[in-house]
C-alpha cells in the first residue's frame, strides 16, 4: 500500500481491502464505474483508494464534483484561485479535511487517493495576499491534461502599484494555442476582457483586462509556452500607479 500511496508511515496502519476504512462517511464513496480498491486507518486519518476507468479522463475532477454536491468546499485561499489542478486539491466541512491527490505511481490508471481527518490547527497556505481585493476565476483543466504539477502564485505592491502572477506546469499534447483557448474562454465567461491574440507552434500569448472589488482596473496577459512535454501556463496582471 506504501508503494501504491507513494508515502511512508512512522504508525502502523490499519489496512483493508476491497472496501473503505470503518467510519468512512458513506456519502464520499464514489458510484459506479468507480470502484473501491482498500484504505487504511492510521492515527486519527483514514484513507481511501479509488480507481476510475479509462473513459473517464479526470478522476480527481470527478470526485471533486462529488465532494461539491456533498456541501464540501474549498478553504478560501487554499487552491481556490486561478488554476485547478488535476493532481491535487483540498476541500473542508464541518471541522473535517479532505485531501485528493493521484499518487506517483499513477500512469493514467485512474487512481485517486483520499484522506480525511479533523482540520483544527491546520495553517492554510495562501495564494494571494490577505484581504486582497483581486481573485482569479476557478480555471478547470481541458480535456487532454494528463497531469500537472499544481498551481503557484507570487504577488506584491509598491507605491500604490499591485501585481500579481499565477502560475501551472501542465504535461499534455495538447498546443500551446489550444490551452490558451480554453482558459481564455473560462476568462472570459467569468466576466473578464480577453484581447488579440499571438501565437506560434511553441507559445501562445492572450491581453486580458479584469476589475476587482473596487473597481479598479487590472491589465495583463495569458501566456502558455511549450517547455519539452509539459506547457507553462502563466497569467500575470497590475494595476496602474495611482
Amino acid at each position: 500500500m506504501e508503494a501504491v500511496l507513494g508515502m511512508h508511515f512512522d504508525q502502523v496502519p490499519i489496512i483493508v481491502a476491497g472496501r473503505v476504512p470503518d467510519g468512512w462517511p458513506s456519502s464520499l464513496v464514489p458510484p459506479p464505474p468507480a470502484s473501491t480498491l482498500g484504505g487504511m486507518i492510521v492515527g486519527i486519518a483514514r484513507m481511501a483508494v479509488f480507481h476510475y476507468p479509462r473513459s473517464v479522463e479526470q478522476p480527481l475532477s470527478q470526485y471533486r464534483a462529488l465532494l461539491e454536491r456533498d456541501g464540501w468546499s474549498r478553504p478560501r485561499g487554499v487552491m481556490s484561485e486561478g488554476f485547478e489542478s488535476s493532481s491535487v486539491a483540498i476541500y473542508s466541512r464541518d471541522g473535517m479535511m479532505v485531501h485528493l491527490r493521484r499518487p506517483p505511481t499513477d500512469g493514467g490508471d485512474g487512481l485517486i487517493v483520499v484522506s480525511i481527518k479533523a482540520e483544527a490547527g491546520e495553517r492554510w497556505p495562501s495564494r494571494g495576499p490577505h484581504g486582497s481585493t483581486f481573485e482569479v476565476p476557478r480555471l478547470m483543466p481541458p480535456a487532454g491534461v494528463r497531469s500537472d504539477g499544481g498551481g503557484g502564485s507570487s504577488g506584491g505592491s509598491s507605491g500604490g502599484h499591485h501585481h500579481m502572477t499565477r502560475h501551472i506546469s501542465i504535461t499534455t499534447d495538447l498546443t500551446p494555442h489550444a490551452l490558451l483557448s480554453s482558459y481564455a474562454s473560462q476568462l472570459a465567461s467569468a466576466g473578464w476582457i480577453t484581447g488579440v491574440v499571438h501565437t506560434n507552434t511553441d507559445y501562445a500569448t492572450q491581453w486580458l483586462e479584469a476589475t476587482d472589488t473596487t473597481g479598479r482596473t487590472w491589465r495583463g496577459v495569458l501566456v502558455v509556452y511549450a517547455n519539452g512535454s509539459a506547457r507553462e501556463v502563466f497569467i500575470y496582471m497590475a494595476t496602474t500607479p495611482q
